[in-house]
């Protein structure tokens, strides 16, 4: 009893904020995310970070990593997938993340505005630090969802 208990608290305490991405970053705590996803899940992840920011506010990193979580675990219960691609980088002016599944896709026109809990949640989060979500589905073409934070006043310097 004690030893589930003692295992309930640390994944609340990871869920609330990781200590991977204080201590390691955004790419490498959503790549270690991926790695363990995929080992217990039948299902291939691949994680691929081009360019990205090295020091980016806490909300910002804190914000794309919950996304990542939010989508594959989407990905992992509602869509079919055999796999799944989240990409990470920067261009001229956002820091994006992109994640998509070869799964059974759904009508992403027909989805309701308030969606689903997760859908919303990740609406909500990507509100907060100003940037946007764009969902991109339809029947069984599987599904991406792309996020866009504008940098232009954000951290500077690189992280591969």
């Amino acid at each position: 009893v004690v030893k589930h208990l003692s295992s309930d608290v640390h994944r609340l305490a990871h869920e609330l904020h990781p200590a991977k991405l204080d201590q390691l970053g955004l790419v490498a705590a959503a790549r270690g995310f991926c790695r363990e996803l995929a080992a217990t899940h039948e299902i291939a992840i691949t994680f691929e970070s081009k360019e990205t920011l090295r020091e980016l506010p806490k909300e910002v990193a804190l914000c794309l990593y919950r996304i990542t979580q939010e989508a594959l675990q989407n990905v992992i219960k509602h869509s079919g997938a055999t796999s799944a691609q989240v990409e990470l980088g920067v261009d001229a002016n956002n820091l994006q993340l992109r994640v998509t599944d070869d799964g059974q896709g759904f009508d992403s026109s027909a989805m309701p505005v308030n969606g689903a809990l997760g859908i919303v949640s990740m609406r909500e989060r990507v509100r907060m630090v100003q940037g946007e979500l764009t969902i991109h589905s339809r029947p069984g073409a599987g599904a991406q969802i792309e996020v866009r934070v504008p940098i232009a006043t954000r951290a500077s310097g690189a992280e591969r």
